[in-house]
C-alpha cells in the first residue's frame, strides 16, 4: 500500500533549474523534464535544493541531539523526564539516543527565579536565572552553515528543509504558556514581535559544552532556492486570472490575488438571454430603443473597417466577425464581441455612410452614439475587450462631435481597463501552455497598441500630455511575422468617387499600424520636453534633441516599405490607399509639430545661435504644410473627402495655420499666390468635412478669427520695417511643388 502510493506520487518538490527561472510546472522527469524536451532545451536540476535527497541518517542524528539537549535541561532544572508508555519505542528510542547523541556533560543548576506554571497562572516555582546573554533566533531562511553563532551558544542551528511547514506554523506556539527552558526560544520567522519580547524578558543562558554540531550535509536543501510555494510567495510580476465568464483580469503581486491561481478571480455575470432584456430596457429609458436592422450595423461597421479602422488600428475585424457570428448564431459569449463595442462601430462608420434615415430621432451617427452611452454602465461591471474597443472608438466620435473632454475620458477609461484586462502583458508564455490562442494573443496586441495611438492621438489633438508609462508594458507590438496573414486585398466598399468605385489593392494593414505606432513612438520623448515643460534650463540641449528627432524620422520615412512608400511628384498619376495617404499627412504633421516652436528668432532660440536656425524651422514647417495639401488634394481626388476620417480635421487645420502665416506675411506676389491655393485647398477639405464632423466647423470659425487677428498685427507692423520680399520661401517655376532656392538654405 505504501509502495503503490510513493510510486504513484505525482507531487514534485523539485522543479528543474529553466522550469523553476520561467515559473512554470514541471513534472520532475529525468534526465529531461516534459516542458524542457517540448522546447528543446538543456534540462538540469539542482539537487542540493531536493527535499526528497536529505540524509536520513543526518536528520535522525539531528533530532537525537536536540532532543538529548532538551532533556539535559530539564534535568538540570530539576524536572523528571516522563516515561514512554510502549516499551518496544522506549528501547527504539534509547538506541537511537545512544548511538547518535552521547549522554552530554551534567550542567551546574544555577540560582532559582519564579516561573508561572501554565496551569495555575497565580502560583510560581522556583527556576535558575538565565546569564545575560543575547538571544539569537535562527533564520529559517538560512541554511544551516550559515547561521549566527556565538561560543558557548546552545542554538539548535535549524535546517529548514526538514520541515518547512513547521518552520511557518511553529510561532504560533510561542503564545502558549509553557514551561520556559532557559532561553530556548521556539524558532518564529525574522521580524516576529513575540521573538523581540522573549529576547527582552528572558536572555539566553550559557550552556558550556553543549554545543550541537552544525549540520553541512551536501544533500540537504535550500529552503529560498526550490519549493514552489516560496516561489509563488516570492512572485513579483502578477498574473493574468480567469472570470466564470472566461474573461481573464491581471493582479499585481501587490494585491495578493495572484495567489488565487486556479480559481476564479470574479463571479459569473448574466447570461446573455438575461442581459437581452436589460439591454433593450436601457436602451428604451434613453429614448434609442428603436429596432436597427441587421443590414444597417452590418454596412455601417464595414465603412468604418474601410475607412477609420486602418488609421487608428483598434479592432482585429477577423477575430471580431468571428466572434460576431458564434454570438448571432449560437448566443455564444466572447470577449471580441458587446453591444457597446457593435454600437461604437455603427457611430463612426455612420460618418461615412450618405442615406438618410428620417424614422430616428437624431442623426444616424449620434443616434449610435447614445445607444453605446447607455449601454456602457452595463458592461463596465464585466468588462471585456471589446468593451474596451468600443470606449477607444467611441472617443473619435465625441472628438468629431465637439464633445472633447468626453472624449479625451473616454480614451484615458479605455488605458485603464487595458491594464485591467492585463493587455500589457506578453502573452507567449500563455499560448506555449495552451490556455491562451495565438489569435486571441495576437488580437490583444493588436487592441492594446491601438489603445495607445488613440491616445497620443488625443494628446496631441487637445495639446496635452499622455499616457506614457510604457515601462511596464511587455506586449510586443503585431508586427507581420506574427500576424502570419495571408496577403489581404482592400476593397473601396461604399466609395463615393466614381474613381474609386471598384477598386482593389493590397492590404498593408499590418505593416501600416506598425509603421504608424513608430511615428508616435519617435515623437513622443519629444513632445513631452518641448511642449509640456514650462522651465527650459538647458536650451542647447533641447535643440540636439529635436535636431535628433527630426533624424529619426528622416529615418523612418526612408524606411519605409515599397507598399508604404509614396512618389509625391507623381500623386495625379498613381492611386494609393486612404490609409496610407493618412500615414504620410501624419508625417507631416509631425515635421510641423517639431519645428513650429523654433520659428521664433528669440522664443526658446539659444544665444548665441545654436543648431540650423529659425530659418530651417520655417522651411520645414512651410514645406510639410504645403505637402499636406497636395496630399489632401490627391485624397479627394481618389476617394472624395466624404471618406476621409476624423484625422484629416486636426491634419489640415494645422497646415492651414501654418499656411495662413506665411500668406499675410509673404510679400512676393507668385509666392503668395501659390500659398494661397495651398490654404484654399485646406480650407475646402475642412469646408466639406463639416458636413459630417462638427469640429471641422469649428476649426474653420477659428481660422478665420486668428486670420483677422494676423493681418492686423502685421500689416501694422510692416508698415514701419523696410519691406522684406521672399520672407516666406520663393518657388521654383520649374516644379509643382514649393521649393527653397540656394540662398535661403
Amino acid at each position: 500500500m505504501g509502495a503503490a502510493s510513493v510510486s504513484g506520487r505525482r507531487h514534485v518538490t523539485t522543479a528543474c533549474n529553466p522550469c523553476r527561472d520561467d515559473k512554470i510546472k514541471c513534472d520532475g522527469k529525468s534526465p529531461s523534464c516534459s516542458q524542457c524536451t517540448d522546447k528543446k532545451r538543456q534540462c538540469a536540476y539542482n539537487t542540493r535544493t531536493d527535499r526528497r535527497k536529505i540524509s536520513l541518517r543526518k536528520s535522525i542524528e539531528t533530532f537525537s541531539r536536540r532532543l538529548r539537549q532538551l532533556e539535559a535541561v530539564l534535568v538540570s532544572h530539576g524536572i523528571g523526564l516522563p516515561q514512554i508508555p510502549n516499551e518496544d519505542d522506549a528501547s527504539m528510542i534509547d538506541s537511537l539516543m545512544d548511538m547518535y547523541a552521547p549522554t552530554p556533560e551534567p550542567l551546574t543548576p544555577p540560582s532559582p527565579i519564579a516561573v508561572v506554571s501554565s496551569e495555575s497562572p497565580d502560583q510560581a516555582m522556583p527556576m535558575p536565572p538565565p546569564d545575560p546573554e543575547p538571544c539569537i533566533v535562527a533564520n529559517p531562511c538560512m541554511d544551516a552553515t550559515e547561521q549566527p553563532s556565538i561560543p558557548g551558544s546552545t542554538l539548535f542551528q535549524f535546517n529548514s528543509a526538514i520541515d518547512e511547514d513547521w518552520v511557518w506554523n511553529v510561532g504560533a506556539y510561542s503564545s502558549y504558556p509553557a514551561l520556559d527552558l532557559g532561553g530556548f526560544t521556539p524558532i518564529t520567522p525574522m521580524g516576529s514581535d513575540t521573538v523581540i519580547e522573549r529576547a527582552a524578558a528572558h536572555p539566553t543562558i550559557s550552556h558550556g559544552t553543549l554545543s550541537p554540531t552544525l549540520i553541512n550535509d551536501e544533500d540537504s536543501s535550500d529552503d529560498d532556492d526550490c519549493p514552489e510555494v516560496t516561489s509563488q510567495f516570492s512572485s513579483r510580476l502578477g498574473t493574468l486570472l480567469s472570470t466564470d465568464t472566461g474573461e481573464r483580469r491581471f493582479y499585481g503581486a501587490t494585491s495578493n490575488m495572484h495567489f488565487m491561481q486556479g480559481r476564479r478571480a470574479m463571479k459569473h455575470s448574466l447570461a446573455s438571454q438575461a442581459r437581452e432584456p436589460q439591454i433593450q430596457a436601457k436602451l428604451e429609458n434613453a429614448g434609442v430603443g428603436q429596432k436597427v436592422p441587421v443590414e444597417l450595423t452590418r454596412h455601417l461597421t464595414d465603412l468604418y473597417f474601410t475607412w477609420q479602422n486602418p488609421s487608428l488600428y483598434v479592432v482585429d475585424r477577423r477575430e471580431f466577425e468571428k466572434a460576431r457570428d458564434a454570438y448571432v448564431l449560437y448566443k455564444r459569449e466572447n470577449t471580441f464581441y458587446s453591444e457597446v463595442l457593435v454600437n461604437a462601430l455603427c457611430a463612426v462608420g455612420a460618418a461615412f455612410n450618405n442615406n438618410r434615415y428620417p424614422g430616428l430621432p437624431f442623426s444616424l451617427s449620434e443616434f449610435f452614439a447614445k445607444r453605446t452611452r447607455a449601454l456602457i454602465d452595463m458592461e463596465l461591471d464585466t468588462p471585456r475587450i471589446a468593451t474596451i474597443q468600443g470606449l477607444a472608438v467611441l472617443s473619435i466620435h465625441e472628438a468629431s462631435a465637439t464633445r472633447d473632454t468626453r472624449g479625451w475620458l473616454l480614451s484615458g477609461m479605455a488605458i485603464r481597463l487595458a491594464f485591467d484586462l492585463g493587455l500589457h502583458l506578453n502573452t507567449k508564455q500563455y499560448v506555449q501552455d495552451g490556455t491562451m490562442t495565438a489569435e486571441e494573443a495576437r488580437a490583444r496586441s493588436v487592441t492594446f497598441w491601438g489603445l495607445i495611438a488613440t491616445d497620443r492621438m488625443w494628446g496631441i489633438y487637445l495639446g496635452r500630455p499622455f499616457h506614457n508609462t510604457l515601462e511596464t508594458v511587455s506586449v510586443e507590438m503585431p508586427t507581420y511575422p506574427q500576424l502570419g496573414h495571408k496577403a489581404t486585398l482592400w476593397t473601396a466598399y461604399g466609395a463615393y468617387s466614381d474613381h474609386s468605385k471598384g477598386l482593389i489593392l493590397p492590404d498593408p494593414s499590418h505593416v501600416l499600424s506598425e509603421k504608424w505606432q513608430a511615428l508616435y513612438e519617435i515623437m513622443s520623448p519629444l513632445e513631452l520636453s518641448l511642449y509640456f515643460k514650462a522651465d527650459i534650463t538647458n536650451k542647447v540641449e533641447l535643440v540636439t534633441f529635436s535636431q535628433h528627432t527630426y533624424e529619426r524620422l528622416l529615418a523612418w520615412k526612408a524606411e519605409l516599405p515599397r507598399e508604404l512608400a509614396i512618389d509625391m511628384d507623381n500623386l495625379e498619376t498613381t492611386s494609393y490607399l486612404p490609409h496610407v495617404l493618412m500615414l504620410h499627412m501624419q508625417y507631416a504633421l509631425f515635421i510641423i509639430t517639431l519645428h513650429r516652436p523654433w520659428v521664433a528668432k528669440n522664443y526658446i532660440q539659444p544665444t548665441p545661435l545654436f543648431g540650423s536656425g529659425p530659418r530651417h524651422a520655417r522651411e520645414m514647417c512651410l514645406r510639410s504644410a504645403v505637402d499636406i495639401a497636395n496630399l489632401i488634394r490627391a485624397f479627394d481626388r481618389q476617394y472624395s473627402l466624404q471618406r476621409a476620417n476624423m484625422l484629416l480635421v486636426h491634419i489640415a487645420f494645422t497646415a492651414a495655420l501654418i499656411l495662413l502665416y506665411a500668406t499675410v506675411s509673404e510679400k512676393d506676389f507668385d509666392c503668395q499666390r501659390e500659398l494661397s491655393t495651398q490654404l484654399d485647398m485646406c480650407c475646402q477639405a475642412l469646408a466639406e468635412l463639416g458636413n459630417s464632423f462638427e469640429n471641422a466647423a469649428r476649426t474653420l470659425d477659428i481660422l478665420l478669427s486668428v486670420k483677422r487677428m494676423w493681418q492686423a498685427s502685421l500689416v501694422s507692423g510692416m508698415q514701419t520695417k523696410r519691406p522684406q520680399p521672399r520672407e516666406w520661401f520663393p518657388i521654383n517655376p520649374s516644379s509643382k511643388r514649393l521649393r527653397i532656392s540656394e540662398h535661403c538654405v
